[in-house]
């Protein structure tokens, strides 16, 4: 079992947040995330009554938005996560040109 830390407003990851230096989007335990939003507060990166802590399985089924976004090849929308990597987001430059 896995946690995730995320914006409760967002729901992006952790990572995803500018000036965060925590590299990992799952935790193994609850109180890893809970240290990992500690440490990131304490270093002024965040606010951390702006996050939350759940289970992966949870999160990506029940949590997490999406956001629709268009192909770039196509034009056609698509429905994807908010945490979908740059580089399997067919709206950018960076996926096609893999």
């Amino acid at each position: 079992m896995s946690y995730i830390a995320y914006n409760k407003f967002t729901t992006r990851y952790l990572t995803k947040h500018s000036g965060v230096k925590t590299k990992l989007e799952s935790f193994a335990s609850y109180g890893a995330a809970q240290a990992a939003i500690t440490r990131e507060a304490k270093r002024g990166a965040i606010n951390p009554t702006d996050f939350l802590i759940a289970e992966a399985v949870v999160f990506h089924k029940s949590i997490e938005l999406t956001e629709t976004v268009n192909n770039l090849m196509t034009g056609k929308p698509v429905v994807q996560s908010v945490n979908t990597p740059r580089c399997c987001d067919v709206s950018s430059e960076l996926y096609w040109s893999m």
